[in-house]
């Protein structure tokens, strides 16, 4: 477990500084084709602990709360402190990406079809990335780990995103964002979270 340091800044003074910590040396985050957001027909919703550490300052490392519901055609991801002050809830359906809602005094300093797509390329099965993918310099690629899996995301000859999936947590390598994220289910149900999307 990532441990925290202490929080000085005020709440409202504190999220953007985190948001933008995200994406610290991202200028251009590329997008890819997005999969299909009907490919799970049961509603799934689960929350996991995400611990985000950027590249150039592991000692600013934090840690947030997600609420993640996949529906047929919707993504759903509600996003929270560790003491449950709401940050943003984004939502990806056959409309597009977008917040519904946030508390920063300013907009996300990020694109909403960024973070899902992020969430996208973990959350979705294989054969569902490389169908959208297809015909785009995009490539979705996966091979065994001994219990776990490596998913690597390339676009072009470039590694974008490399996501190991382990039977306890996941953790995704954004090498355009320059961040680590540890996604770990806040589950007794350890199995089902290895269904597939």
């Amino acid at each position: 477990m990532i441990a925290m340091s202490p929080v000085r800044l005020p709440f409202h003074r504190l999220v953007p500084a985190l948001l933008l910590l995200w994406l610290s040396g991202c200028v251009a985050p590329p997008l890819s084709p997005t999969p299909d957001l009907a490919a799970r027909q049961a509603p799934d919703t689960r929350v996991a602990r995400l611990d985000f550490v950027p590249f150039t300052e592991p000692g600013q490392a934090r840690t947030l709360i997600a609420a993640i519901r996949r529906a047929c055609g919707e993504l759903r991801v509600v996003l929270a402190t560790p003491t449950g002050q709401r940050l943003l809830t984004l939502v990806h359906d056959e409309q597009g990406a977008r917040y519904t809602q946030h508390l920063m005094p300013e907009a996300p300093p990020f694109p909403a079809i960024w973070l899902a797509q992020r969430l996208e390329w973990g959350l979705w099965p294989l054969d569902s990335l490389q169908q959208a993918f297809a015909g785009s310099d995009w490539h979705a690629r996966e091979t065994s780990n001994g219990p776990g899996i490596i998913r690597r995301i390339e676009h072009g000859p470039r590694l974008v995103a490399r996501i190991d999936r382990w039977p306890s947590h996941d953790v995704l390598t954004d090498y355009s964002g320059g961040y680590r994220l540890t996604i770990t289910p806040l589950s007794d149900k350890p199995a089902s979270r290895q269904e597939a999307p």
